[in-house]
C-alpha cells in the first residue's frame, strides 16, 4: 500500500489542483513502483499460484486510491493536521466503531475481546489507537502540510523498504536479490522524487 500511495498521490494532485509533475519526480516515481514490486515480488507470484489469494491483494489498490484522494483534499482544502486526524478518527470511531461494539456485546460477532486480559487490550489500545492512528496520522498530515502530497507519500515508500529489512534482520527471512534491488530502486527513487520539481498548471486567463 505505501509502495502505490506515490502513484495515485501523483494523479490526483494533478486532477484535484493541477500540479504536474516534473521529469525527474517521474523518473523517481518509476523507480518507487519498480522497487514496491520488486519487494513484493514474492507475495505477488504466490498469489497467482492458484486460489482466490490475488483478490484480497487487488483490494489492496483501494487503500492507496483512498488515502491519495483524502491527501490531495486535505492540502487543497489547507486542512490542519491535528484537524484532519481527529474528524477521520471520531468519523470512523462512530462509523463502524460504535456499531461493532454493539454487535460485540450483543454477541452477534465472535471475539476474543472477552478472554483478553487488560495489559494486552490496553497495549493494542496504545499501540493500535493512540500511536498506529492519531500520533502517526497527525505526523503524516504534518508531512503533507510541509512538503505537498506527491513528496509525502513518496517518503512513505520507505515502509515496505524498512519492513523487509526489519523481516530479514529480526525474523530471520532470507535476504534475495530481488529484495536487495527493490530496497536500491526505492532508495534512488525517493532521493530524485523528493528533489523533483512539480509545475502548477495556470488555468487561461488566470
Amino acid at each position: 500500500m505505501p509502495g502505490l500511495l506515490p502513484l495515485w498521490a501523483t494523479l490526483f494532485t494533478w486532477l484535484i489542483s493541477g500540479e504536474r509533475a516534473g521529469s525527474q519526480r517521474l523518473f523517481g516515481l518509476a523507480l518507487i513502483v519498480t522497487g514496491a514490486l520488486l519487494v513484493e515480488g514474492l507475495a505477488l507470484s504466490s498469489a497467482l499460484d492458484g486460489g482466490k489469494v490475488w483478490s484480497g491483494d487487488l483490494l489492496y489498490l483501494f487503500t492507496p486510491l483512498s488515502w491519495a484522494v483524502f491527501t490531495s483534499l486535505c492540502r487543497r482544502w489547507e486542512v490542519g493536521p491535528v484537524e484532519a486526524t481527529t474528524g477521520v478518527s471520531l468519523f470512523f470511531a462512530v462509523a463502524l466503531g460504535l456499531p461493532y461494539l454493539i454487535a460485540l456485546l450483543a454477541g452477534w460477532v465472535m471475539s476474543g475481546f472477552a478472554i483478553a486480559s487488560a495489559s494486552e487490550i490496553l497495549t493494542q489500545a496504545l499501540l493500535q489507537g493512540v500511536m498506529g492512528v492519531f500520533v502517526s496520522g497527525i505526523g503524516f498530515m504534518k508531512m503533507v502540510q510541509v512538503f505537498g502530497s506527491v513528496r509525502a507519500t513518496m517518503l512513505t515508500a520507505m515502509v515496505p523498504a524498512i519492513a523487509a529489512g526489519s523481516a530479514v534482520l529480526f525474523l530471520d527471512e532470507p535476504f534475495t536479490g530481488m529484495l536487495g534491488a527493490g530496497l536500491i530502486c526505492i532508495t534512488l527513487g525517493i532521493i530524485a522524487g523528493v528533489g523533483g520539481s512539480a509545475r502548477v498548471a495556470v488555468k487561461p486567463g488566470a
